[in-house]
C-alpha cells in the first residue's frame, strides 16, 4: 500500500526493503510483485500454493502441509509449521511454479486478503491477466487478528487438531467428588492402594496376596504398565490417568484423529489367592451416554469381594466412531487373573476405564449397582457442561469476498460461495488452514475445498498434501473456470495470497 501511495501505480515486481514498511532504495533489498489494479491497486503477494504433483502428495514440494521431521511429528495432527513460522521459500518470480512464501507474509501490516487463481506455471508478468478466480475481502478483519496471515495462524487459529484430553479428569472429579459410591453399593468395603506395590488395603489392614497392576497398549505393541497416579500422554492420540481413591480408577481417553491406532487397550493383572469369580456384563445408554461393561468379582470366604470393572463409553457429544469391543478374562493362571478390554475399529473420540469396587466378604454387587453409579457419574459429568464443546471445533474464521474475477461454484455440495474461511476441520479431526472462496457446510468433507491440510500421510495419504482430497472431487476436474481463456484445471493451478 504504501508504494501505491507513493505513486507506484504499474502492477508487477518491485525491489524494495521490508522492515515492516515497503520502502525503494534502502538496504537488505528483496523482489516482490504488487498487484496495482485490482480494486484500488495496493496488493502485496505474500505466498503461493502450487500443487505440483499428480502422482504422490505430501512430499517436499507440498510446503504448506509436510513436516520433514519425524514420524512423531507427522501424526501429531499439526499443520506445517509454515502458516506460523518466520521461514521463506521459493521465488516470486516462480510463485505459479513452485510453493512460495516471502518475508512480508509475516512482517506485513495488513487489512484485508485477497485470494487469485492462475494457471500452473504463468510467468509473473502473466499473474494479473491470467488470474481466472480473484476475490478479496473488504472489512478490514485481519487487522483483529495481528494484521498477518502468520498471526491469524499462531495466536487466533491455531492448526492443531482437536483433542479430548483433560475429560480424564473431569470424569474423575465426578467419581470422587459429588459421588459417594457408599451410598450406591450396599455393603461397601473401604480400601486403599499402596502406590508403591499397588497392593489392595481396606481399612488399614493389607489384604493377603492381592497385588493389582495396570497396563494399555496401542494395536498389537508393547504393554505400558502404569505408575499410580500418573498421567501418560501421546501427543493428539491418547491421554492415560489413574487416581487413587474410592474407588480406584483409571482411564484412557482416546481422541486419536490420525486413525493411529486402530486398536487400543486396558489389562489388569491381579495376583491374589481368590477362591471363586463370575462375570457380568452391564450395557446401558443414559443421557447421550452409551457404557459397555464387563465386571469380574472374585471371592474369598475370609476377605472383601473384589469386582473389576472394565468398560468404555461413547458419547453423542463426542462424536465418537463405532466400533467393537472384545473382552478377555484369563483366570487362575498360577494365581493370576488377566482381564483386558480391547476396542478396534472406530478407536476415536472415546472413553476406556477400569474401576476398582469392593463389598464386604460374602456380598456382591448388583447390576443395578453398577448400573447408577454410572448413571450419576454421567449426570455430573453433563451437568458440568464440558461434554459438549470437548471435541467440537472453536469458532470458524469465515469472512465473506467479494469477487472481481469468475467465480468458484461447486454443483451439489453443502458449500457456500463468497467466503474465506479460515481453518476448517474435517471428521477426524484435522485442520484445514483456508478454504479459497467458500464456507464449508455441515457434513461437508473440507479436504474435497480447502488448502493446507494437516500431514496425515502415514494414515489417511489420499487426504495428505497442499490440495488435500480435491482430486476425489469431479468439480475440480471438470468445471470450467475460465470459459473466455479456454479450459482450466484446479488441480494444475496454482493459488496466489495477497494481501494489503
Amino acid at each position: 500500500m504504501e508504494l501505491l501511495q507513493k505513486g507506484n501505480t504499474i502492477t508487477g515486481i518491485y525491489t524494495v526493503s521490508i522492515d515492516n514498511e515497503l520502502k525503494e532504495g534502502a538496504k537488505n533489498q528483496q523482489e516482490i510483485y504488487c498487484d496495482m489494479t485490482t480494486d484500488g491497486g495496493g496488493w502485496t503477494l505474500v505466498a503461493s500454493v502450487h500443487r505440483k504433483d499428480d502422482g504422490y502428495k505430501c512430499n517436499g514440494s507440498d510446503m504448506w502441509s509436510y513436516n520433514p521431521f519425524s514420524k512423531a511429528a507427522l501424526i501429531s495432527g499439526k499443520g506445517s509449521k509454515s502458516w506460523t513460522d518466520k521461514s521463506t521459500m521459493g521465488s516470486v518470480r516462480e510463485a505459479a511454479s513452485a510453493d512460495y512464501k516471502g518475508d512480508v507474509y509475516y512482517k506485513g501490516q495488513a487489512r484485508d486478503v485477497m485470494l487469485s487463481h492462475v494457471p500452473n506455471d504463468v510467468d509473473v508478468t502473466e499473474f494479473d491477466g491470467k488470474s481466472f478466480a480473484k476475490y478479496h475481502t473488504t472489512d478490514g478483519f485481519l487487522s483483529k487478528y495481528g494484521s498477518s496471515l502468520r498471526n491469524l495462524f499462531k495466536n487466533h487459529a491455531p492448526l492443531e487438531s482437536l483433542d479430548v484430553i483433560g475429560l480424564n479428569a473431569k470424569l474423575l472429579s465426578a467419581m470422587h467428588g459429588s459421588i459417594s459410591p457408599s451410598s450406591i453399593i450396599t455393603n461397601w468395603y473401604n480400601y486403599s492402594l499402596n502406590s508403591l506395590t499397588s497392593t489392595v488395603h481396606t481399612s488399614g489392614a493389607s489384604i493377603p496376596g492381592i497385588e493389582n497392576k495396570v497396563f494399555f497398549r496401542l494395536n498389537d505393541g508393547t504393554y505400558h504398565e502404569m505408575t499410580y497416579g500418573q498421567s501418560y500422554t501421546d501427543s493428539k492420540t491418547y491421554h492415560v490417568t489413574s487416581k487413587v481413591g474410592q474407588p480406584f480408577a483409571a482411564l484412557a481417553t482416546v481422541s486419536n484423529l490420525d486413525g493411529y491406532p486402530t486398536k487400543f487397550s486396558l489389562k489388569v493383572v491381579s495376583k491374589h489367592n481368590y477362591q471363586g469369580s463370575s462375570n457380568d456384563k452391564v450395557v446401558m445408554t443414559h443421557k447421550g451416554f452409551a457404557l459397555f461393561s464387563d465386571v469380574y468379582q472374585a471371592y474369598h470366604r475370609n476377605h472383601p469381594t473384589l469386582a473389576f470393572v472394565l468398560f468404555h463409553i461413547n458419547y453423542d457429544g463426542w462424536i465418537s466412531a463405532p466400533q467393537t469391543s472384545q473382552r478377555v478374562f484369563s483366570p487362575g493362571i498360577k494365581n493370576t487373573s488377566q482381564y483386558e478390554l480391547q476396542v478396534e475399529g472406530g478407536v476415536k473420540n472415546i472413553m476406556l476405564g477400569y474401576v476398582l469396587m469392593a463389598v464386604r466378604s460374602g456380598r456382591t454387587i448388583s447390576y443395578s449397582e453398577i448400573e447408577t453409579f454410572f448413571k450419576k457419574t454421567f449426570d455430573v459429568f453433563a451437568s458440568e457442561e464440558i461434554t459438549n464443546t470437548a471435541v467440537r471445533p472453536p469458532p470458524e474464521i469465515s469472512v465473506q469476498v467479494i469477487f472481481i474475477k469468475g467465480n468458484i461454484v461447486y454443483t451439489k455440495s453443502n458449500v457456500t460461495t463468497g467466503f474465506l474461511q479460515f481453518r476448517a476441520y474435517d471428521k477426524f479431526g484435522a485442520p484445514y488452514a483456508i478454504c479459497p472462496g467458500v464456507r464449508v457446510g455441515s457434513g461437508e468433507d473440507p479436504a474435497k475445498f480447502c488448502i493446507g491440510s494437516a500431514n496425515t500421510q502415514f494414515n489417511f495419504p489420499g487426504r495428505c498434501g497442499d490440495f488435500a482430497a480435491w482430486d476425489t472431487l469431479e468439480d475440480h476436474v471438470f468445471i470450467n473456470r475460465s470459459p473466455d481463456d479456454g479450459f482450466v484445471n484446479d488441480l494444475h493451478s496454482t493459488i496466489l495470497i495477497f494481501t494489503r
